[in-house]
């Protein structure tokens, strides 16, 4: 069954809800526009590059007094967009992005980036973000 927007909405943080609203509506004119053709079947997704998913989403959008991502189901739908939506090249960047930091953990930390302290891993996604910006 394919996750529906409505699954992982309304987002009760407004500094978050635009960037949800802007993946949803990347997701939808890619599909609308036959930029995104679907996969045969559905993607696999290797499990280290799934287990990266839901520790990203929580420090994308943590818990606070209000559910975070992971309490709202992102991941879930993040992995349905990743076996279902995105395109091969998509999938690759997306998956050698989450392989790159997971790489980057090991050799900042010895240790794979879901085992790494929060202040570790947010450090490791500050420098993700710089990178994939220059």
């Amino acid at each position: 069954m394919l996750l529906h927007p409505a699954h992982i909405l309304p987002i009760q943080k407004p500094a978050h809800q635009a960037s949800v609203a802007a993946l949803l509506r990347t997701i939808a004119f890619s599909a609308a526009s036959g930029a995104a053709t679907a996969a045969a079947g559905p993607r696999h997704i290797a499990p280290a590059d799934a287990a990266l998913i839901a520790p990203l989403c929580a420090l994308i959008i943590p818990r606070t007094d209000t559910p975070g991502a992971v309490e709202a189901g992102v991941p879930a739908f993040v992995r349905e967009v990743m076996a279902h939506w995105l395109t091969d090249r998509e999938f690759t960047v997306f998956t050698d992005g989450l392989r790159a930091l997971d790489s980057q953990a090991q050799k900042r930390h010895a240790r794979a980036f879901v085992q790494c302290s929060q202040a570790q891993q947010t450090a490791l996604l500050s420098q993700a973000q710089t990178l994939a910006h220059d």
